[in-house]
Formats: structure tokens, C-alpha cells, sequence
């Protein structure tokens, strides 16, 4: 039926972002890291100057929070507080992981610039985000939550979760495909430019994505359309909302074809 359609097609849609939004959204945290292993012989230049750098070869990082970074070589500029770091950078904690060919990081800004196949990934969830760059702004005085920013490259973020069906388990993968990324503290993630939802019950497409409220409330705008079995929902917009005490869909703007 219709109404069963559109109650699969908000779950798929919101289910699926509340398991990312609490396992990819970046937390605020003041944190100190000091390098505690190389693998090498640590090179210093212009050494007692304002210019000095050091070349550190097979850097491990560790943080007071249990994070860890680690790489194939780091570059520490003095003037600038700023790491670069080069092949097979990971950043690791106990619930998320960050691959990249290359990053940047500025303590002084709190901004971590990540390049080269990068891949953000849920260690607990399964979720990961795939995109050629990253930028990630930790809040700070002046900044009150911490930003994800993912400008071109048309970033992939894909969900999956275990289901049940007919008393089997199996696992259900979404996928969304966009221009540009941006999640904002824990709460917002806003897909921007030709995005494309694909889930194994579900097709959505639309101009703009926004996942807010956690999850609760997801809007799709410019040219909105989702088709989910026998059930084709289309216009301008089309909100989905999240009623926790009834577990269903309580509004939703469109064409229902």
C-alpha cells in the first residue's frame, strides 16, 4: 500500500542516518599529542632559528585521549605549529578511523586537512565516507561545535546496518553520492549538488540533502523525487520527520504518484 511505502521510505532514509550521525560526527576535544616513536633518524634544519623544521621519519603520534596518528613520514614546521604528514596517514580513536595519502594539521587553528583517497570510517557502526579531500574544523573559542567539510570531489557515504526479514538476518546498505559534504557538530549533515540516494528498498535524487535533528528530520529539495516499491513521491520538497513516541512519519510535502 501507499501508507506502507511511505513508512519504508522514512525509515530507510532516517534509520540509516541516525546510525551515522552518532558514529561519524566529529567531538570536541582539547587534546595534546606528543611523538612518541620513529622509525629512523629524526633531521632538524635551520636548528635554534625561527625557520626550523624537523623531518620525522615513520612518526607515531599518541594523544591523551587514546588517539593515535601515525604515517610514513612528518614534516614539524616551528614558526607555523603545523604537522604535515605524508603517506598512509591514519588517525585512529576507539570509535572512528581516517585514512589519507596526505594531511596537514595547525594546532594554533585546530584544522585538520586531509588529501588523497580519503576515508572516514565508523569502527563500531560500519559507516565510512569516501572522498578525495577532507577538512576537518574542531571547535574551539569563536567555533561552538566542530565542522566536517568536504567542498568537491563528489564525496560517497555509505550506511549499513544488520535487518531482519522473514526471521533472517541480513544487511541493508544505503549509499549517498553528492558534489559536497558538510556535517556540523553531531546533529547536521547537508548533502549539496546532484545527490543521489541508494538504498536496497529505495532510489531518492535531489538537489540538496538535509539530515537534521540527529536524524529526525531529513529534507530533500530542488526536484525531489523518491521511489520506494509501487510508491513514487515527488516535488519541490519532500520532509520526512521522525516521531519518536509513534515511530512513524508525521509530515511529508510533495506529489505522491
Amino acid at each position: 500500500s501507499r501508507g506502507r511505502a511511505v513508512l519504508m521510505m522514512r525509515r530507510a532514509l532516517l534509520a540509516c542516518f541516525v546510525v551515522l550521525l552518532s558514529a561519524s560526527a566529529a567531538r570536541a576535544q582539547d587534546t595534546r599529542c606528543e611523538l612518541v616513536r620513529s622509525i629512523g633518524t629524526l633531521q632538524s634544519f635551520n636548528v635554534g632559528t625561527p625557520y626550523q623544521v624537523d623531518h620525522i621519519p615513520h612518526p607515531v603520534f599518541a594523544c591523551e585521549d587514546g588517539v593515535t596518528i601515525t604515517a610514513d613520514s612528518a614534516m614539524f614546521v616551528h614558526s607555523t605549529r603545523m604537522v604535515s604528514l605524508f603517506e598512509n596517514v591514519v588517525y585512529q580513536d576507539s570509535t572512528r578511523s581516517l585514512e589519507a595519502d596526505r594531511a596537514q594539521y595547525r594546532s594554533d587553528a585546530r584544522h585538520l586537512a586531509a588529501q588523497g583517497d580519503v576515508v572516514l570510517r565508523d569502527l563500531e557502526q560500519g559507516a565510512r565516507i569516501e572522498s578525495p579531500s577532507l577538512n576537518y574544523f574542531e571547535a574551539m573559542e569563536g567555533r561552538p561545535v566542530s565542522t566536517v567539510e568536504i567542498y568537491s570531489g563528489r564525496p560517497r557515504t555509505t550506511v549499513t546496518r544488520e535487518v531482519r526479514e522473514n526471521g533472517l538476518m541480513g544487511i541493508d546498505t544505503t549509499r549517498v553520492d553528492a558534489d559536497a559534504l558538510q556535517i556540523v557538530g553531531e546533529e547536521e549533515f547537508h548533502f549539496r549538488g546532484d545527490v543521489v540516494i541508494t538504498g536496497t528498498d529505495l532510489t531518492a535524487t535531489s538537489g540538496f540533502a538535509d539530515f537534521l535533528e540527529g536524524g529526525g528530520r531529513v529534507v530533500l529539495s530542488q526536484d525531489a523525487r523518491v521511489v520506494a516499491q509501487d510508491m513514487v513521491l515527488g516535488g519541490d520538497t519532500v520532509i520526512a520527520v521522525q516521531d519518536t513516541a509513534a515511530g512513524r512519519s508525521t509530515r511529508r510535502d510533495g506529489a505522491l504518484h
